[in-house]
């Protein structure tokens, strides 16, 4: 959604998600869930294109609407490199290639700078805490684990065998991470507070048009004399 709000095609939004919480965005009636979002209201609003998540655990939304003949579009932005080619595509099949080409280039001249930045720099060792007790952690072949190593660092629990787990406390303290990052509303455990942490705000989580500014800030915080 974001995406699509950056390419310009706010007016032709006619649905959201719940999650969808942008200003330009009020009073467009919800779908309910990005996924098995609610059919009917869908339908209703009489849409010539639907962006849906590609999703094993969703391929009733995808036959409905191939049944019913509406358009439909799915995207899987898990990586660095899924998020460019989504901006592309959604310019090509919106019409809007200029807006998605000078986007796609302002990223692209960020996420250079970063690398840049912290060539040849030392990788700290950090853990991505998500919430959740046991705390969450961040693992390979995720955005975030990718925006940890751009940004010049090691994810400890770049081993995980998971996207995403639950590690007891006595495995997070054994990994010795020199750098904690946590997600807005995440807290370090006490065990940990002689551990340097900080806490990102949730856009930096969200993979999207925002790719630039979220690689910046978190190598901003591994290696702020990178910055200066």
């Amino acid at each position: 959604t974001e995406t699509l709000l950056a390419l310009g095609l706010s007016n032709h939004l006619v649905g959201r998600t719940e999650y969808d919480e942008a200003p330009e965005l009020r009073g467009r009636i919800s779908v309910g869930g990005g996924l098995q979002p609610n059919l009917e209201v869908l339908i209703s609003l009489d849409p010539d294109l639907v962006i849906r998540f590609a999703s094993e655990s969703d391929i009733a939304t995808a036959e409905r609407l191939t049944d019913l003949g509406i358009r439909h579009f799915a995207i899987q932005p898990d990586g660095i490199t899924d998020i460019q080619s989504i901006i592309l595509r959604l310019g090509a099949i919106t019409g809007t290639e200029s807006s998605a080409d000078s986007l796609l280039t302002e990223i692209r001249l960020a996420l250079g700078d970063v690398r840049q930045r912290v060539d040849g720099l030392p990788r700290p060792r950090i853990a991505y805490l998500l919430g959740g007790e046991p705390p969450w952690v961040a693992g390979p072949g995720t955005y975030i684990h990718e925006l940890m190593i751009l940004g010049g660092g090691t994810n400890v629990f770049g081993d995980l065998g998971q996207l995403y787990a639950p590690v007891s406390l006595e495995e997070l303290i054994s990994r010795k991470p020199n750098l904690l990052l946590l997600s807005e509303n995440g807290l370090a455990p006490p065990e940990l507070w002689s551990v340097p942490s900080f806490r990102l705000p949730g856009s930096i989580e969200v993979p999207g048009p925002g790719l630039g500014y979220a690689a910046q800030e978190v190598a901003r915080l591994i290696h702020p004399e990178a910055f200066r």
